[in-house]
Order: structure tokens, then sequence, then C-alpha cells
């Protein structure tokens, strides 16, 4: 008597494994878009933050803002005074598959939040919105700035 296996036993082993590594493959791939904009959130929740905090105390002896833009390679920037591409104390790329969800930034737009010197009142009540391209369900996360500069998402 022969020992050893038939190809129909090692098709369904192969079978079963890739099976098993798709699912593995795609819960992973659903994981690092999640985690991707979990961090950007938080990141543009800090600078918001650092924003505020450096109107309080009148870094510069002046007022702080972020500046967020949906253009070709959106991204979001920490400025003091007024925005300018040439002149910004931080500047961040979102992920490539994380974009700003157009009803709170249009594409080929921008917004900005800029907080009161000592205060650190925002310039207005406003939020963004962003989200994982291609996504299904779509996965997406909003920052909401209150006019008393409160920074919640």
């Amino acid at each position: 008597m022969k020992k050893g296996y038939t190809l129909a036993e090692m098709l369904i082993v192969t079978a079963i494994v890739v099976i098993l590594l798709l699912i593995s493959l795609v819960s992973l791939v659903g994981r690092r878009n999640q985690t991707s904009l979990t961090t950007t959130v938080a990141n543009m929740a800090a600078l918001l933050r650092e924003a505020q905090s450096k109107s309080v105390f009148q870094a510069s002896s002046t007022s702080w803002g972020v500046h967020f833009e949906n253009a070709d390679a959106p991204f979001f920037a920490l400025f003091e005074t007024s925005y300018s591409s040439s002149s910004h104390s931080g500047y961040y790329a979102l992920p490539v598959w994380v974009d700003y969800a157009t009803s709170s930034i249009a594409q080929d737009s921008w917004a900005e939040v800029t907080f009161a010197q000592l205060s650190g009142a925002a310039s207005g009540s406003s939020s963004i919105s962003v989200y994982v391209l291609q996504s299904n369900p779509v996965i997406s996360s909003t920052i909401t700035i209150s006019p008393a500069g409160a920074v919640s998402y």
C-alpha cells in the first residue's frame, strides 16, 4: 500500500488556503483604510488644536489657523496670520486613499479655520469631512469646529 496524497486532495487544500488568504487580504486592506482615515483625522484635529493654542498664547504675536485644500494633491497646513503656499509652518498631504468630501470642501477649493488671539474662538462654525476612496460601504469621518473653538470628531 502506497502512502501519499491524490491530486484532488492537493487541489482542495490549495483552494482552502487561497480562500483564507483572500479573506485575510480583504480584511487587512479594510483595516489599513480605516487606520489611515483615523490617523488623518486625528492629525487634522491636533493641528487645529495647535493653531488654537498658538493663537491663545499669542505665538509670534499673531493669530493662527489651518488651511485645508482639496486640489489634485489634497493637503492641510498650519499658518500664521494668513495662508500662503510659500509661508506655512506645517504641510501635511492626505494619504492617497483618503480625500475630502466635496460636501465640506468642493473639488479645487479650500477652507480655512482661524482662531482669535487670547480667546481661541474660531473664525466661525465649520466642519471638515474626509472619506476613504473606493470603500464599500463608505468609511468617513467629520471634524467639527464650534464658534467657541472646540474641536471634535
